[in-house]
């Protein structure tokens, strides 16, 4: 899951573990960025992803982009 700051991920990090997901906030990988800098991802696993997400906007977070790694390392936009 992509966030837009810094702040936003530390902020969405802090709400699901809150509710239990096990999270982990990394750098954006190179493949993602738009050219703007950095920015910074949380991991979570994909069986979980729609309950996160439903925690997310029940917080009034700003959304976040979705990609799936694939077996081949190459990411795709998740269409949900």
């Amino acid at each position: 899951m992509v966030c837009r700051s810094l702040t936003y991920a530390q902020r969405t990090l802090r709400v699901l573990e809150r509710a239990g997901f096990f999270t982990v906030m990394v750098r954006l990988p190179r493949e993602l960025r738009d050219g703007s800098g950095c920015g910074y991802c949380l991991k979570i696993r994909r069986n979980q992803l729609k309950q996160a997400l439903t925690v997310i906007r029940g917080e009034s977070l700003p959304d976040v982009r979705v990609y799936c790694r694939g077996a081949d390392g190459e990411y795709t936009e998740a269409v949900l």
